[in-house]
């Protein structure tokens, strides 16, 4: 039983921190070139290109600027995986991942306070089972 309630606590735990710390925006092409110039880590998912032609990133190997390039493993339903190369003249729009400092700080308030709710639910089961002397 303390098995399972520590499973669960963990797979609570989990899911909240993968939900958190980082959100995807709408952002123009002259505002993530001024963060790149600034030395900001710019995360390109998603490319609009002017054409209308929309390319997409992993959000695991997000796609990147080198240059006046915006480079990457784009998806492709057809073959996976293939690199590209976009020139930043070509692009309208781009949505990138971007750090965001409320959800990281609920993260990990929230993952704080399951950790303690949890310990403190398995001792409260623990002190039961010894008072009612069942085996555990």
């Amino acid at each position: 039983m303390i098995k399972k309630i520590i499973s669960l606590f963990s797979l609570t735990a989990f899911v909240v921190f993968t939900f958190s710390c980082y959100a995807t925006k709408r952002e123009t092409i002259k505002t993530i070139t001024s963060w790149q110039e600034k030395g900001k880590d710019v995360k390109i998912v998603t490319v609009l290109k002017k054409s209308g032609e929309r390319i997409e990133f992993p959000k695991d190997e997000p796609g990147k600027i080198v240059g006046d390039q915006i480079v990457g493993d784009a998806i492709d339903e057809a073959i996976g995986r293939k690199p590209v190369s976009i020139p930043i003249s070509d692009a309208w729009v781009v949505w990138v991942m971007k750090a965001d400092a409320g959800k990281t700080v609920a993260g990990v308030l929230g993952g704080a306070a399951l950790t303690i709710g949890g310990l403190a639910l398995i001792l409260t089961i623990y002190v039961l089972m010894r008072v009612i002397k069942r085996p555990i």
